[in-house]
């Protein structure tokens, strides 16, 4: 509890447990030691303007040159791309094969020509997101993590730790510490008689994030042990981005309406809270694969 955020969380959560499962003895011990001190910072290459929830539509190209593979396409949503030193990227290397084959995870160093960015201002002012252009980029074949050809198991195990070991860590934290914040704001704000009426969902607020780090520590070692993703990822993203959303919206509350101009952190926290139902799979998306997978429910 009130612990720091992990400094990377997209390399320590999703990069390195697809290396320690997937990638060669050199690739781990080229890539896995400056991750945990983020003494390199990765970041996503995942999704595209037309492939998003539906990533097997991926249009980024790359055709192989002898020893290199050359990289052509766009990519968006791409968090830190702009201060990272490597991208774990999504490419099409078959464009003749189905759907959901012919796609391969390549390493590739953002430092490479024909590498651009773009930011893109969000709702809160930050531009923590990324288009990212790739234009005739090189990237050693050596780079590629799995088989050539056979990237979409890498793409579901990803999902798997972005949408429960990413929330399992990062987010306990952050709710956790947006739960005693919560409490810490209530507290001062006792003297107003028109809160006691709030009283009650403050409570709620602190329980909703003591049984999601409960869940959390429930759920480990079945992520760490999954080769594929199972259920309980999806439910971990679910259940922790509406407990996040309920937060925000209740210190607003409490706020009142100075809160919509000068309400510090937490005004930052409920603009960006509006998009944790959205990234890494949309609530309606995650509803129905719960549905289907963990319940057994049919189709339609």
């Amino acid at each position: 509890v009130r612990a720091p955020a992990i400094l990377d969380p997209i390399a320590v959560n999703i990069v390195a447990p697809l290396l320690i499962h997937y990638g060669s003895a050199a690739q781990r011990e080229r890539f896995l030691p400056p991750i945990l001190p983020a003494e390199e910072v990765w970041c996503l290459g995942f999704s595209e303007p037309g492939a998003g929830s539906d990533l097997a539509a991926l249009r980024c190209r790359a055709e192989r040159d002898g020893e290199e593979w050359v990289v052509s396409g766009q990519k968006v949503w791409s968090s830190k791309a702009h201060v990272a030193d490597w991208c774990l990227l999504l490419v099409r290397t078959d464009g003749g094969a189905a759907k959901h084959k012919g796609i391969s995870c390549l390493a590739v160093d953002m430092r490479s020509p024909g590498i651009t960015w773009r930011p893109l201002v969000q709702l809160s002012g930050r531009s923590e997101f990324n288009e990212l252009f790739l234009d005739q980029v090189r990237v050693p074949v050596e780079n590629t993590i799995g088989p050539i050809n056979g990237g979409w198991p890498l793409v579901r195990a990803a999902l798997a730790h972005e949408r429960g070991t990413l929330w399992a860590f990062e987010f306990k934290i952050r709710l956790q510490n947006a739960a005693l914040a919560l409490v810490d704001l209530y507290r001062g704000s006792a003297a107003r008689r028109d809160l006691a009426a709030l009283r009650q969902d403050v409570a709620q607020a602190y329980i909703e994030a003591e049984v999601f780090a409960a869940h959390t520590l429930r759920i480990l070692p079945r992520l760490h042990d999954a080769a594929d993703a199972p259920p309980e990822a999806a439910l971990q993203k679910l259940f922790g981005s509406e407990i996040q959303q309920r937060t925000c919206e209740l210190a607003m509350a409490l706020l009142g309406a100075r809160g919509a101009l000068d309400g510090g952190g937490w005004q930052e926290a409920y603009l960006y809270s509006r998009s944790v139902t959205i990234s890494s799979g949309t609530s309606e998306i995650l509803r129905t694969l719960l549905a289907e997978r963990a319940l057994g429910l049919p189709r339609g």
